[in-house]
């Protein structure tokens, strides 16, 4: 971000790994998990505020987290059915974040693009027309403009996206 911080994942002596923030000083704070082994930071406000994945208890399921610069990580939750989510960028104020996540299907492991704001994980194929041709599979980045870009199917093959908010 622009005050120097950075964020990724570490590696711990016992093979698990754990999401961090990195000041410019070279300071880096271990920001947990949400009761597993593993996690990792993808993106990181101006104000240090962080987002990313991290398992749960049992290391079966995995959600995104929302770290607002102290304390424990904030679960986000996972689409209805599903046991996997990442959030992979955020707004600058925090206020909405976007990622992926599993959705429910009998035979592949599917995933559907979310934002999350005021307190709910939403698929975003939901909220767009019905009858376009698009899966939403992945949102990758998010403006304070509220425009979203990423990646997903239309008619079978795979394109960019980029929603503009009403």
């Amino acid at each position: 971000n622009g005050g120097g911080k950075v964020v990724g994942y570490g590696y711990l002596p016992n093979g698990a790994f754990h999401a961090y923030v990195r000041t410019s000083s070279g300071a880096v704070t271990d920001l947990g998990t949400l009761g597993g082994d593993y996690s990792a930071a993808y993106a990181i406000t101006g104000s240090g505020k962080v987002v990313g994945q991290a398992y749960l208890s049992g290391n079966v399921k995995a959600h995104a987290f929302l770290w607002t610069g102290s304390g424990a990580l904030k679960d986000l939750g996972q689409l209805p059915g599903g046991n996997y989510s990442e959030a992979d960028a955020v707004n600058s104020t925090a206020t909405q974040i976007v990622g992926r996540a599993s959705v429910p299907d009998p035979q592949f492991i599917v995933y559907h693009a979310f934002l999350y704001t005021n307190g709910s994980m939403l698929d975003l194929n939901a909220l767009i027309p019905h009858g376009t041709g698009w899966v939403l599979s992945e949102a990758n980045g998010i403006n304070d403009a509220g425009q979203i870009v990423g990646t997903g199917t239309k008619n079978g093959q795979t394109r960019a996206f980029l929603l503009n908010p009403r």
